[in-house]
């Protein structure tokens, strides 16, 4: 596994970067790039871990059709007249929530900041009740859009928060809180029938226990994940999320974050100590765990070596690994510097002035 890891990341960046140089070409060419997508979020899922953070808010915009989207943000961010009844209401219930949201997922300690990332998660909890008015504004949404906006402007972030939400349940953000309450209903019995079926003793022993999901489960979900997990570790469940697992990666990691503490759980005598293990678990998760836990803890893919490797995934055009490895590491600078990913910033580089 560690040596698979090491190769893995010897191949990430060339492999990510050669993919932007087909999707571009054939675009370029009128031909289909459907395929390409559709390999992507298999790669994204595959055993070969995690995204290079300069690459990744590239990618998220390709997987979220941004070339569609683009042109929309503006258009759903002018209200014909002024905003009406029931967007006011909506405004007031986003900045509320705005107000709430942890300083850590705004980003920075300077309140200029703060107000500059709360203003743009605002035009973009507001742009997507219009866009989307089923859906229209629903509590955990605030997160969503404050974790995007760490890593992409406010356009681009825009865009990825509706690739995201069409990845998840229709139900699961609905401004109708009756199939709201149903869907949620729905996810909480799908949890305990997943822990029941992965560990049946688990499962008992925190019914034993009194343990209400409620305390913790529509958080993980509604949020997915984010200021729960370690922002790295958030990023890399919203590549499955983006990637070919969709809505599945978040039951699957939520049981497996309670299945990873089972012995400890199994030593809790009360609720209190349950929930202690709850929170210390996932703060301890790393994106590393996110791949272990989604790729192998829960599910046993039966991949082969060879299934796991992006030269067997319509990438290697027939040649071999060697050869590949040769070229990708002759080639890497000149095609990196020929490759232009302009629509974000990683998490290390601050956004550029008036990004956001």
């Amino acid at each position: 596994a560690v040596a698979r890891l090491s190769r893995s990341r010897r191949f990430q960046r060339p492999f990510w970067a050669e993919w932007f140089e087909r999707v571009e070409a054939d675009a370029a060419a009128g031909r289909p790039t459907r395929h390409h997508m559709v390999n992507a979020r298999r790669q994204l899922t595959s055993c070969w871990g995690d995204v290079p953070d300069e690459l990744r808010p590239a990618l998220w915009l390709k997987l979220s059709d941004g070339h569609r989207r683009s042109n929309r943000y503006l258009e759903n961010l002018k209200p014909p007249l002024g905003l009406t009844e029931v967007e006011q209401n909506t405004l007031s219930q986003i900045r509320r929530d705005l107000d709430r949201t942890p300083r850590s997922l705004l980003c920075g300690s300077a309140s200029i900041e703060r107000e500059v990332r709360s203003q743009a998660a605002e035009r973009i909890l507001i742009a997507f009740s219009r866009y989307q008015p089923a859906i229209g504004y629903c509590q955990g949404l605030n997160f969503v859009a404050a974790t995007l906006l760490r890593i992409l402007d406010e356009d681009s972030a825009f865009v990825v928060f509706c690739g995201l939400l069409e990845r998840l349940p229709c139900d699961l953000y609905l401004s109708d809180s009756e199939r709201l309450a149903q869907c949620r209903l729905l996810e909480e019995d799908r949890f305990r029938s997943m822990l029941a079926t992965t560990s049946p003793a688990l499962a008992s022993h925190l019914e034993e226990l009194e343990l209400d999901l409620n305390l913790f489960l529509p958080r993980w979900l509604s949020c997915l994940f984010s200021d729960v997990l370690p922002s790295r570790s958030t990023l890399r469940l919203w590549d499955y999320v983006l990637g070919a697992d969709g809505w599945e990666a978040v039951p699957r990691l939520a049981v497996a974050l309670l299945v990873r503490a089972e012995e400890r759980f199994c030593r809790a005598a009360d609720l209190q100590e349950a929930l202690e293990v709850i929170f210390d678990a996932v703060r301890r998760i790393t994106s590393a765990d996110v791949d272990s836990m989604l790729s192998q803890e829960l599910r046993d893919p039966q991949l082969s070596e060879e299934g796991c490797d992006p030269l067997h995934m319509g990438q290697g055009g027939g040649e071999g690994r060697e050869d590949m490895e040769q070229k990708w590491s002759a080639d890497d600078a000149s095609t990196m510097a020929s490759t232009t990913f302009t629509e974000g910033e990683s998490m290390e580089t601050p956004l550029p002035e008036g990004a956001a």
